[in-house]
């Protein structure tokens, strides 16, 4: 996931991306987290990285009304 997300950093209209975001990343950052806390890992460190990365792509290209439908449309 995070390489496709690395390939796709200049795409900034891609609904396939936005998806990603969405509704595979987001939703599961504070599981992650919370996991990752518990087992006192190192991976934290690169998890807090990647919600950085998130929170400033979804600052500067939110997702639109538009994007999202075509989001739905291309992905179901």
């Amino acid at each position: 996931m995070v390489d496709f997300l690395s390939m796709t950093t200049e795409s900034r209209d891609d609904p396939i991306r936005d998806k990603l975001i969405k509704e595979y990343f987001l939703p599961f950052l504070t599981p992650m987290r919370s996991r990752l806390e518990e087992l006192k890992t190192p991976y934290l460190y690169l998890l807090e990285a990647l919600e950085k990365v998130i929170n400033i792509e979804l600052k500067t290209q939110p997702l639109s009304k538009q994007r999202e439908q075509m989001v739905q449309s291309h992905v179901g």
